[in-house]
C-alpha cells in the first residue's frame, strides 16, 4: 500500500502551501512506479480497493497562515448513517 506520512514534524518543513503540495504531488508520482494495485483481471479487480482524501488549506483567519486540512462532509439526517463523517462524494 502506499502512503504519505503527514506527521507534525513533516508539515512544519513545508514553508507554504505550494510547497506542501509540490511534496504530495512527488510522493505519489513515486507511488505510481511501484507495483500495480489495479488488477485488469476482473476476479481480481473485485478486491481492488483505493483510499483518496481531499485536502484543502485551513484559512489565515484561524491560525495566522494557511496549513493543510482533511476536508470531511457529515452526512445528512436524511440518509443512510446520518450523521457519519465522510469524504465529499463518497455514496
Amino acid at each position: 500500500m502506499n502512503t504519505i506520512s503527514l506527521n507534525p514534524m513533516t508539515l512544519n518543513q513545508f514553508a507554504d502551501t505550494s510547497s506542501f503540495i509540490r511534496h504530495v504531488s512527488w510522493k505519489l508520482y513515486q507511488g505510481a512506479n511501484g507495483p500495480r494495485i489495479l488488477h485488469d483481471n476482473k476476479n481480481q479487480a473485485a478486491n481492488d480497493s483505493a483510499v483518496m482524501l481531499l485536502l484543502g488549506g485551513k484559512g489565515e483567519e484561524c491560525s495566522g497562515k494557511i496549513e493543510p486540512c482533511l476536508i470531511l462532509n457529515k452526512r445528512s439526517d436524511k440518509v443512510r448513517q446520518a450523521g457519519d463523517l465522510c469524504c465529499p462524494g463518497e455514496a
